[in-house]
């Protein structure tokens, strides 16, 4: 949104990266959103000592996985 320099998709499904891929690209985006095809808790646990953190985190995670799975990773900033 306003201001944001930096983010940073991580998502499994080929065809929805591609989907965000392209409308980043159609929105003149493509320069700020880095979308990465992964698993996003092997991505986070291959990643989580590689110095960078995030301010904001949307997860979309199956319904049936304990919420602290992705809060308490390493990189992502406590609120």
């Amino acid at each position: 949104s306003r201001g944001c320099k930096d983010i940073t998709s991580v998502e499994m499904n080929a065809k929805h990266a591609g989907f965000i891929s392209s409308t980043a690209k159609d929105l003149d985006f493509s320069s700020q959103i880095n979308t990465l095809r992964a698993n996003v808790f092997d991505w986070l646990k291959k990643n989580q000592n590689q110095g960078k953190s995030f301010d904001l985190v949307f997860a979309d995670p199956p319904f049936d996985l304990p919420e602290n799975l992705i809060v308490k990773r390493k990189g992502v900033k406590p609120t």
